[in-house]
């Protein structure tokens, strides 16, 4: 993945890419999100061998609070497919999807089966997306403005397929 690089035509882009007609996503892009968390070298030593215990809702803020920093160092074409993917994923996926690609995400700490502390694992996701976007709403009014590209060879795509 191609890590992000600060300049000013990311706003542009942003920008350009709101007014699309369709959002493109995948289910590929939110296993992305959960493998940031999941068992690389570069994960922080707290959450290798099950040290941080996700029994208590306080010890996923510490686990966010990474999936965070991980997330904002993506190029923006990555961060917009993922976020608008998990957006789709909270409205229209069901508890069976939202668990199963959380689950093959392959995470490298104690995780208690999901959603664990959380009612369901759509509850669990929209936790996820109110700390990862403050002040932005998951609720997706029209579905039809969304293209559902299905499960990508994630080491083949160069950059996500947003046009």
């Amino acid at each position: 993945m191609r890590k992000a690089q600060t300049n000013h035509n990311e706003i542009h882009i942003i920008e350009a890419l709101k007014y699309r007609k369709h959002k493109k996503i995948s289910e590929t892009y939110v296993r992305y999100l959960w493998g940031k968390i999941a068992g690389y070298d570069d994960i922080p030593e707290v959450f290798r061998n099950w040290k941080l215990n996700l029994d208590k809702i306080e010890n996923y803020e510490k686990v966010l609070e990474y999936l965070a920093a991980e997330y904002k160092k993506d190029s923006v074409f990555w961060r917009i497919a993922v976020k608008e993917s998990l957006r789709y994923a909270v409205n229209f996926w069901d508890e069976n999807k939202l668990t199963k690609c959380y689950n093959e995400a392959d995470i490298y700490m104690y995780t208690p089966p999901m959603p664990s502390v959380f009612a369901s694992s759509r509850e669990f996701c929209i936790y996820v997306w109110n700390y990862l976007f403050p002040n932005e709403p998951y609720i997706i009014e029209d579905k039809s403005g969304y293209i559902d590209l299905g499960l990508l060879d994630l080491w083949r795509v160069n950059e996500p397929e947003l046009f």
